[in-house]
């Protein structure tokens, strides 16, 4: 199995949808609804490579499950791609890069694929 990606969205469709994506392209994909949610898969075993991270969610928002991701030393090498209509690189709180929704496959994949790579 390819790298593991921790997609964190709260939109059902969008969450099913970058799943399918990224397996056809074999990637391994762990799926949360919510920060609280990601925090708790992290948790749960193997680190992913790369977290995908949707910023508006309810529960845990992005960028409070980036305050506390930041606090975990054991996964700082994990690169986080924020997906979100309302990213910037101001509002990114230190995440490597942002896609903007509605994602362009081809660049997300790329994206991917190269933050993916980066935390071996």
């Amino acid at each position: 199995m390819g790298k593991l990606v921790l997609v964190i969205e709260d939109d059902e469709n969008i969450r099913d949808a970058l799943a399918e994506i990224l397996e056809y392209e074999g990637y391994a994909v762990k799926l949360a609804g919510n920060g609280r949610e990601g925090l708790d898969r992290l948790a749960e075993g193997k680190a992913p490579d790369l977290i995908l991270l949707d910023l508006m969610m309810p529960v845990m928002s992005g960028p409070e499950f980036l305050k506390r991701f930041q606090t975990l030393p054991s996964f700082s090498h994990i690169p986080v791609l924020v997906l979100s209509a309302t990213a910037t690189k101001e509002n990114t709180l230190g995440a490597k890069g942002f896609v903007k929704k509605p994602p362009d496959v081809d660049l997300l994949l790329q994206m991917v694929a190269t933050y993916s790579l980066a935390s071996s």
